[in-house]
């Protein structure tokens, strides 16, 4: 397995019966003759390339060639261009004044110009000298896991085939424009001319463009890039978005902010200005919209300490402040210093007199001219040494002085090259700001407090000293990133009745979705294997080196087992520019079959089923595939009107859910439950439609769910409405199920059709466990208030064949109460992923118990929910 900075472990379900009693012994078509390799090249031009290339060379090679340019003029440039280079390692470039083939030419000054490595194959187009010698060593053990490999042309490649020339005719002795695998998108080969002073990618078929780019993904009807932006392939499966000025994002779906023009406020260093308001604790952060101003930047926040002495006809300082009432002292001593300061300094705003102790310490501040801090200085020292200010008498020892910024909130940033961060990684955004001492910062995500002492999740915040530019720093730390941590993340700064926001818009690329293909392979006695573990990567993924491993599971041991390469039996090598391909030789065994060749949905589903309860653990997010396939099936059994097999499934379905939602870290994309949720409910509705006339008004009871299913004609309803209750008298429902449930329909509802309909309740024992514990709901009411809210019951869904008219749905369910939470009911619309706690309402709550009663009048899917204000 290559090094890398992130390792991926292709398994798949299906795969892992695969190699039971497999034995392999060919070997690969290597050279069998050895081939001579290296040598001394004088011409000014020329090719290096190994042996039999682009075939395989016979293991383990050591090669010398030496380019010498000694007779060439001495303003001459050696320029190697690496064309057709497919090896990850051991070739080397190494420049010397001198060499001498007998010996080691390090001793005369050689020194290594370049290494040729899996992370700089991607970038390294070219690479020069100006010495006379240039020598390349290139030397391997073994071929498999150390070429380049992409789909589909770039699969049986080896070794390199580079040119080089030796120039003095020009300054730049580079050649324009050049090329190289990446450079010819993973689908073209990169070619010199006759006399290789011009080189080119020619495409493999099907594709097409001076870059080997376009390709049917980036046709109009499939084009992925927004805004205009230009398509390009990167391989044959992955499209890259070259954005247009103003957009950025991978699909150049984010709008760049516009940068000022002339007529736009700049600050002398040529930031855009910033903006402030005046702070309101009772308004919403950040929201403010009136007495909007810029920000000082020409001023400073004086803070001054002084200290009054024993007053004539007072015994103490104390006794003389005591008799002053309220904040009489504190205005007298506003007028006298303002008074005095003003003959002396021309700029003072907001002068305060924060403070007075008992001892008579008198602390004031004011706004003033940064520029003026040498003035503010001697006047004071001044106003100490006199010991008088009116009629009031200062020691003239006592004086403190501090000069601080104003408010200036500088910039919000996140330690990523962009504001892109991958799932499952750590994440620090850093808010940096000048101001006083008295500043505070505040985290908001979407208009949103963060609350880290209230989150289960690690994130944690700090405020960094002051540094030496006078910049304080607060950062907001989350230890690992989810997919619901996407968003605007704003810094508000307030410092003495003044705030400041300024924001960032992070993007979190969700899990990957690894893919093997094929899923399903029968091989013959001595027939060879491709199988291709893929993920889609994004184009900040384009400079990243992955790993991937391979688990081999046999039934008999149900443990799974890194796949050891067995050099010219299983091998595996990564593929450019996100993959792996596994690699299996001239199979010895009478026949074998990775995943299913099934042709019914029950086979499948109930190969599903024996493979999740083979196995002990799933590891994370293991079960998200097989959910996938699941929704294949159902699809396709919905498609082909396979109705008869669909009902001979759904026990072996229901089992399959039961048994993925039994394992806590089997789904750890939430988005991924809300497809459970949905196709739980599609296959329901399926079942009940066209399984009604074997087994009426079924229900079917597991660990994890209940499913109960309601029958009825609407013409021979003999009430205008219909009512259903849950629990039924005539079932058992495990000791969990705490619901009770009244369903009215309105039996005369014009849209339906003569024939049967059915209505089907879903229960959940504790669905909550894959789903973030506690979530935000922001009010429609004129303040926006937002509520923090919790999951505290079973959660119930309701379904329906057809468009049915509800009347009201009234439901009971035991709830985890919390102290200092309120009761709330909560409601899932089809579809939907946000709860809404208006569309029901608390009929009942039973303080002395844990009962809750909720009444709707729509489908969907219910809880009860425990909520408190978020700013608690």
């Amino acid at each position: 397995m290559l090094a890398s900075d992130m390792t991926f472990t292709c398994v798949l379900f299906i795969l892992t019966l695969t190699f039971r009693d497999l034995h392999c012994f060919v070997t690969l078509d290597h050279a069998t003759d050895s081939e001579p390799c290296g040598g001394v090249y004088t011409e000014p031009r020329g090719v290096i390339q190994t042996p039999n290339f682009p075939k395989p060379f016979k293991v383990p090679i050591k090669c010398k060639w030496v380019i010498d340019a000694s007779s060439q003029p001495s303003n001459t440039t050696v320029v190697v261009y690496l064309t057709q280079l497919f090896v990850t390692t051991g070739l080397t470039f190494t420049e010397s004044v001198y060499y001498d083939g007998d010996n080691s030419f390090d001793k005369f000054g050689g020194k290594l110009v370049h290494s040729v490595t899996e992370k700089n194959i991607k970038s390294s187009l070219w690479l020069s000298t100006n010495l006379q010698y240039l020598v390349v060593d290139f030397e391997l053990d073994q071929l498999e896991g150390n070429h380049v490999r992409a789909l589909d042309g770039l699969l049986d490649v080896y070794g390199f085939n580079i040119t080089y020339e030796a120039r003095s005719d020009v300054e730049d002795a580079v050649r324009t424009p050049f090329c190289n695998v990446v450079a010819c998108s993973y689908e073209g080969h990169c070619y010199g001319n006759e006399n290789l002073t011009e080189y080119g990618c020619s495409c493999f078929s099907g594709f097409s463009g001076v870059d080997c780019g376009q390709r049917p993904l980036c046709e109009p009807d499939r084009n992925v890039c927004l805004n205009n932006a230009t398509c390009r392939h990167v391989g044959a499966t992955l499209v890259y978005c070259s954005c247009p000025p103003g957009f950025t994002g991978t699909r150049c779906d984010v709008i760049i902010p516009t940068e000022p023009s002339e007529d736009e406020c700049l600050e002398s260093d040529g930031r855009s200005c910033v903006y402030q308001c005046p702070y309101h604790e009772d308004r919403r952060p950040c929201s403010c919209t009136e007495g909007m101003t810029r920000a000082p930047t020409e001023k400073s926040r004086y803070q001054i300490t002084i200290q009054l002495a024993t007053q004539s006809e007072w015994k103490t300082v104390e006794d003389f402040i005591n008799s002053f009432q309220g904040h009489t002292l504190h205005y007298l001593l506003e007028q006298q210093i303002l008074k005095y300061l003003s003959s002396r300094i021309s700029k003072i705003d907001e002068l305060r007199v924060i403070s007075i102790t008992s001892e008579g310490e008198v602390m004031f501040h004011f706004f003033g001219g940064k520029n003026d801090g040498r003035k503010v200085r001697a006047a004071v020292n001044e106003l100490v040494e006199k010991r008088h200010l009116g009629n009031l008498t200062f020691v003239s020892t006592m004086l403190t002085f501090k000069q601080e910024p104003t408010l200036l909130l500088k910039s919000v940033q996140v330690n990523q090259k962009s504001p892109v961060v991958r799932y499952g990684d750590e994440f620090i955004l850093s808010c940096i700001a000048q101001g006083s001492s008295y500043m505070t910062f505040r985290w908001l995500k979407d208009g949103i407090a963060i609350n880290e002492a209230k989150t289960i999740r690690n994130i944690w915040t700090k405020l960094l000293p002051i540094d030496s530019n006078d910049q304080y720093t607060a950062l907001l730390v989350i230890k690992h990133a989810d997919t619901l941590d996407q968003g605007r993340y704003t810094c508000q700064v307030t410092d003495w009745g003044q705030e400041q926001c300024s924001g960032i818009d992070l993007e979190v690329i969700p899990p990957p979705l690894v893919r093997v293909s094929p899923m399903t392979i029968t091989a013959q006695k001595g027939q060879d294997l491709n199988i291709v573990c893929m993920w889609p990567i994004e184009r900040a993924d384009l400079e990243q080196v992955y790993g991937y491993s391979w688990l081999k599971e046999t039934r008999d041991s149900k443990e799974a087992h890194l796949f050891k390469m067995r050099h010219n039996h299983e091998v595996w090598e990564d593929l450019h520019p996100a993959g792996s391909i596994l690699r299996v030789y001239n199979i010895q065994f009478k026949a074998l079959t990775l995943g299913f060749q099934n042709t019914t949905g029950t086979e499948t589903i109930s190969g599903i089923l024996g493979l999740l309860r083979d196995k002990s653990r799933l590891y994370r997010g293991e079960a998200e595939p097989a959910l996938s396939l699941l929704q294949n099936i159902s699809w396709f059994l919905n498609f082909t009107s396979a109705w008869d097999d669909l009902i001979r499934a759904t026990p072996f379905f229901f089992s399959t859910i039961n048994n993925i939602l039994q394992r806590r870290e089997a789904i750890i994309n939430a988005n991924r439950i809300v497809d459970l949720q949905k196709l739980v409910s599609d296959w329901t509705v399926a079942w009940a439609k066209h399984s009604h006339q074997l087994r009426p008004d079924p229900t079917l009871t597991f660990d994890s769910l209940v499913v109960d299913v309601f029958t009825y004609q609407p013409t021979s309803a003999q009430q205008p409405q219909l009512l259903f209750n849950l629990p039924r008298s005539t079932h058992r429902y495990p000791s969990w199920f705490k619901v009770s449930l009244t369903i009215s329909i309105d039996t005369k509802n014009a849209t339906l059709k003569n024939g049967t309909h059915s209505v089907s309740v879903i229960v959940y024992k504790d669905i909550v466990k894959f789903l973030p514990e506690r979530q935000i709901y922001k009010k429609d009411d004129d303040g926006g208030t937002e509520l923090e809210y919790e999951i505290a019951s079973n959660v119930v869904s309701l379904v329906a064949s057809d468009t049915v008219a509800v009347q009201h749905v009234d439901v009971q369910l035991e709830t985890r109460r919390r102290h200092g939470w309120r009761v709330a009911c909560g409601m899932l619309q089809p579809g939907a992923v946000a709860w809404r706690l208006d569309s029901c309402r608390l009929l009942a709550n039973d303080r002395g118990g844990n009962m809750t009663m909720c009444s709707c009048r729509q489908m969907g899917t219910y809880a009860a929910l425990i909520t408190k204000s978020a700013a608690q």
